[in-house]
């Protein structure tokens, strides 16, 4: 779901192309949950870059390919847009927006860069280098201010649309596959059901083909428990979500994410810490 690459039809290139308007809007439909809007972020990161090198040819006064030019020309306000992506990433970490996976992986990638500012406090401290342990104390307390207000939350729950409907289906098609390959003599009643076969087919190919939003792919691991997975990775489905604004003002990914449970207030020692330090910035670029 979502397609990638940065050609004209990718997620990452609507986003750069288009006014910062459009941009919140594709945002608010093909991106609902935390894991969707880290992973178009990686994508605009990439964008960001190509377009700082291109400025960097520009003004070394060096000549651009008509194709280079052309990607130039259409960027619009991607520094501005980045910018806002992070905003709405922090927003979701501050109301605990998150699902147990995305809270598990934010807690590891914040783990390991712990790990890196006790190494390089360490070595500042080797070295007597008093004004940069100083510094680096600094952003220490502010990443364990970070993670104990994310271990803190309740994570929320997304289910998929149609769960149910598409596991029931599933399961008479299962049925009706083992009468179809029995090899034997099919009765009145069997031919009866066997000839339901193809609308429910039809139907579970309406349901997975449903609008899924952009990466839905690639984030479903995180967004969903093994146990709301599963009855969806038992037919293999074919990428959507790639192309642009899901049409008709509603949600587009009403097919596939129900309204997520609100996760709990915070509770405990971390319920009043609301870091300043943005999460994004102490992870470093790898958001």
């Amino acid at each position: 779901g979502g397609g990638g690459g940065g050609g004209p039809q990718s997620p990452e290139y609507q986003c750069v192309s288009c006014t910062l308007d459009e941009f919140k809007e594709l945002v608010s439909l093909n991106v609902p949950s935390f894991s969707q809007k880290r992973a178009l972020l990686k994508r605009l990161r990439v964008m960001e870059a190509a377009l700082e090198q291109l400025e960097k040819m520009l003004t070394e006064q060096k000549q651009l390919t008509e194709q280079e030019q052309e990607m130039y020309d259409s960027m619009v306000d991607v520094g501005t847009k980045v910018e806002f992506l992070n905003k709405e990433l922090e927003k979701m970490v501050d109301k605990g927006r998150l699902t147990k996976g995305e809270q598990k992986q934010m807690l590891e990638d914040l783990s390991k860069k712990m790990e890196e500012l006790d190494a390089a406090l360490a070595t500042a401290d080797a070295e007597g280098k008093a004004k940069k342990k100083e510094t680096l104390d600094g952003k220490k307390v502010a990443l364990e201010a970070k993670t104990d207000s994310i271990a803190a939350f309740k994570p929320i729950v997304y289910t998929i649309a149609h769960a149910k409907e598409l596991n029931d289906l599933r399961k008479e098609l299962a049925a009706l596959e083992k009468i179809a390959s029995s090899g034997q003599l099919l009765k009145g009643d069997d031919l009866a059901k066997l000839t339901k076969k193809p609308r429910i087919e039809e139907r579970i190919a309406a349901l997975e083909g449903e609008d899924k939003g952009w990466f839905e792919d690639e984030c479903k691991d995180l967004l969903f428990t093994p146990a709301v997975v599963k009855p969806a990775a038992a037919a293999k489905k074919s990428g959507s979500g790639g192309g642009g604004g899901s049409g008709g003002g509603g949600s587009s990914n009403s097919g596939w994410l129900t309204t997520a449970a609100k996760g709990s207030a915070k509770s405990g020692p971390g319920a009043k810490k609301s870091s300043s330090a943005n999460p994004f910035t102490l992870l470093g670029d790898d958001m």
